[in-house]
């Protein structure tokens, strides 16, 4: 019996991305409707606004070349990876 708990800031917005990051920054719940990915989560301001990738998200999913995680890493910390 585990219970996930939300990945999310405080301002409610995702730490973990389930789709592409340009999707996820333009979520609106009330214009997309409740779907699955909204289900049982905690309303927030930012669900309307378009805002719902925290400003530095945890894990990305959805995406299969690793340059993407080196351009994240660019974008959301502001370094790239060595190695």
């Amino acid at each position: 019996n585990i219970l996930a708990e939300p990945a999310i800031d405080p301002e409610g917005r995702e730490q973990v991305s389930l789709y592409e990051v340009d999707d996820m920054l333009s979520y609106n719940r009330t214009e997309q409707g409740e779907w699955w990915f909204w289900e049982d989560k905690k309303r927030f301001p930012c669900h309307d606004e378009g805002d719902c990738l925290a400003d530095f998200p945890l894990a990305f999913h959805h995406y299969k070349d690793s340059q993407n995680f080196l351009n994240f890493e660019k974008e959301f910390y502001g370094s790239v990876m060595k190695g």
